[in-house]
């Protein structure tokens, strides 16, 4: 960046991340535009701010209505394919816009056709549950504020793995008693001969 951010709002841990993201989205731009774009932003978040010390549900209100830094870096350098990176201290990252769109819908409905197919073919409704639960857990872990379709898609898988678990141990509890070709069985006539 040309110069240092200073404010009171640059020290607030999100808006702070949230312009690091930001530069590294603009890695593929010129250093000087580049500064003047986060310069810019963080101008505009700390006008959203306002006077005063914001509290962190403020910071993030600000933040979700800017949108994902892709958006931003995509809007300052139109061709420019961008990509977060972020540290491993730095937090989740971004997902592409559009992804969680339509991604939990498609992972509700999966998970509706693997507790569907649970009476009728557990050996197809068990993988299949145990894809959507690892794409729903996934998914919770990448966006922020969407996660409610990828708990309801999770929570739906993890119902069939407990049915089909449940539908196991019926059957295998039910076919106990019965007898097997090799047993012995006594007929005697109605009689009594």
């Amino acid at each position: 960046m040309s110069e240092p951010l200073r404010g009171p709002v640059f020290l607030n841990p999100l808006v702070s991340a949230y312009l690091d993201d930001l530069a590294r989205a603009l890695s593929g731009v010129e250093e000087s535009e580049r500064g003047d774009v986060v310069a810019s932003v963080g101008e505009h978040i700390e006008a959203a701010l306002g006077d005063g010390e914001p509290t962190a549900a403020d910071v993030r209100t600000v933040l979700e209505h800017l949108g994902p830094v892709e958006r931003i870096a995509a809007a300052a350098e139109p061709g420019l394919t961008v990509t977060v990176v972020r540290d491993p201290a730095g937090g989740r990252p971004e997902a592409a816009p559009g992804w969680s769109a339509w991604a939990g819908p498609v992972l509700i409905a999966l998970a509706g056709l693997s507790l569907a197919l649970v009476p009728v073919n557990p050996f197809v409704a068990v993988p299949l549950a145990v894809v959507v639960g690892a794409v729903a857990v996934a998914g919770m872990r990448r966006h922020r504020g969407v996660t409610g379709l990828f708990v309801a898609a999770g929570a739906v898988s993890a119902l069939t793995l407990v049915l089909s678990i449940a539908l196991a141990l019926t059957l295998l509890s039910a076919g106990a008693g019965e007898p097997t070709p090799g047993d012995l069985v006594e007929v005697t006539p109605p009689d009594g001969g």
